[in-house]
């Protein structure tokens, strides 16, 4: 019986918690989930991030598919957001 692998939505949804629990800026509505290379023995992954152009920030929380666990790994902020 293997384990139920986590799909991007749900990604989405557990960084968004983690997004609001800690005051980050968080865009429901623009959000990329991708999963990462997964090696062997490491858990797989996801990376999410959110675009909030009213803001000009890009947040980025990476999801551990076994834990669930989420982790905030970058905020970027600019002012010439989405030109490029």
């Amino acid at each position: 019986m293997g384990r139920r692998r986590m799909t991007p939505e749900e990604a989405a949804g557990i960084a968004g918690r983690k997004a609001r629990e800690l005051n980050l800026p968080w865009n429901p509505d623009n959000v990329v989930a991708k999963r990462f290379l997964r090696f062997w023995p490491l858990p797989g992954s996801f990376r999410v991030v959110s675009l909030v152009p009213n803001e000009f920030a890009e947040t980025m929380i990476v999801v551990e598919e076994r834990s669930g666990r989420a982790s905030p790994r970058r905020v970027r902020h600019s002012r010439d957001f989405g030109k490029r």
